[in-house]
């Protein structure tokens, strides 16, 4: 009997290293599967569909907008706007000034910060003169920008795969296919990322054409004198007369050349008619 306790032990020991076996090679297959799976190349060139989700309270909006402004004081106008850009951290994108006889022109493209598009707006309507026109659009870009992120995802997973079958491959035709294909998706993930860019840099920072202008009266003509008016034209025709002597020194070797066709047009004629 002894001897059966002293067995006991072991025979417990056998019963559950038997019970073991079975589960721990069902969780070696099951790990092989899940390997074998992640390393598949898909056959489809279609990318699988990733959930990915975003919150309602930041959709990817990109606003723009466009005003114009008649002002009598517009040096001081484009200080104000120079203000509020460094107090609401934005820059000019594009700026022109054109002086017309007529009016004087700032063409400015404003990039600002979108959280702070609106109080921008505010502050032009309220301090840089009288609006005119004005005109502003918000692009709600959040489904593209969604697609373009699961779409990524999804191509940066393939072109893993394909470069771990790269390592794989054994004949130069295979390493060949494998290498082209690596080269498009590289491609198509560069342009992604591209894209992907712009819309956040479009979101992230408002756009706004904005144009001041001021009115300019130009009555010298019609104020000066009869007197003045005859002396400045007289004062002109010289200055045309001198302009055109001028001119003709410029082209004396055309007029020696003709000159001298006009003086042997003659003998050459007589000789002519003569043969």
């Amino acid at each position: 009997m002894r001897s059966y306790f002293l067995l006991l032990p072991f025979l417990l020991l056998a019963c559950s290293n038997e019970n073991s076996s079975p589960m721990s090679t069902i969780g070696k297959e099951v790990l092989s599967e899940e390997h074998l799976h992640f390393e598949e190349i898909p056959d489809s060139n279609e990318p699988q569909s990733v959930s990915i989700k975003l919150s309602e309270d930041n959709p990817m909006i990109i606003k723009n907008g466009n005003m114009t402004f008649r002002t009598e004081q517009l040096e001081q106008a484009k200080l104000k706007v120079d203000s509020l850009l460094i107090y609401y951290k934005g820059y000019y994108g594009f700026e022109k000034y054109n002086a017309r006889a007529y009016q004087n022109t700032y063409e400015l493209t404003i990039r600002i910060p979108s959280i702070s598009f609106d109080s921008l707006i505010y502050d032009l309507e309220n301090g840089i003169g009288q609006l005119e026109s004005n005109y502003f659009s918000a692009r709600d870009v959040t489904e593209e920008y969604l697609d373009l992120k699961m779409r990524l995802k999804n191509k940066q997973a393939y072109l893993d795969q394909y470069r771990a079958l790269l390592l794989k491959s054994k004949s130069i035709k295979d390493v060949l296919e494998v290498q082209e294909k690596i080269r498009l998706l590289e491609e198509e993930i560069e342009s992604s990322l591209g894209r992907i860019n712009y819309l956040e840099n479009q979101v992230q920072l408002a756009t706004l054409q904005l144009e001041l202008y001021q009115r300019v009266s130009s009555k010298e003509g019609d104020s000066e004198g009869f007197f003045t008016r005859i002396k400045n034209a007289f004062s002109n025709g010289i200055q045309m007369f001198l302009s055109a002597i001028v001119g003709l020194i410029y082209v004396w070797p055309f007029l020696l050349l003709f000159l001298l066709l006009f003086w042997v047009r003659k003998p050459l004629i007589n000789n002519f008619r003569k043969k």
